[in-house]
């Protein structure tokens, strides 16, 4: 059984522990936050965030989580089309760098075929039908011949 002295014992050896870890880097701290609002469900809170994120020096996994992260948000946030429509933008520009860095694996690019469906669903669904449109031709052109059957099942979609 504990006593109190050792739970206070305990507790300052994992404090000191703690200053002894590394800190989170700027990205990390930035993708925590993120992930924070949308456990929360701050949809909104999360998007902003999200897109101030440089892409430019992100790792692949980094990236992952970042398109992940914005399509989820999105997906949650209401209706502020504008606000959806730009998650999207910034989770197809994200799956477009993701298939510059690791070419085409199974994960990310049905990760980017779904954000463009979504971008064309919302479209849709505020009346912007020229726009919708034009997000389903590009995702068929890009993923309607597709090897993986995921791909080419998410690209179906946008032609019912």
């Amino acid at each position: 059984m504990y006593s109190i002295r050792s739970v206070i014992n305990n507790l300052e050896e994992l404090n000191d522990k703690k200053e002894s870890l590394p800190k989170p880097s700027t990205v990390e701290s930035a993708l925590e936050s993120v992930r924070n609002a949308i456990r929360q469900s701050k949809y909104r809170e999360a998007i902003d965030p999200a897109l101030a994120i440089t892409l430019d020096n992100l790792n692949l996994d980094q990236l992952q989580v970042v398109s992940s992260l914005l399509h989820a948000a999105a997906l949650g946030v209401g209706d502020e089309p504008a606000v959806k429509v730009s998650a999207f933008d910034r989770a197809i520009d994200v799956g477009n760098r993701i298939e510059g860095k690791a070419g085409l694996d199974v994960a990310s690019p049905s990760q980017l075929a779904q954000s463009l469906v979504s971008k064309g669903i919302t479209l849709g669904d505020f009346g912007r039908t020229d726009d919708a449109i034009a997000t389903y031709d590009d995702l068929i052109r890009r993923f309607g011949d597709a090897p993986e059957p995921a791909l080419r099942e998410i690209a179906i979609e946008a032609l019912v």
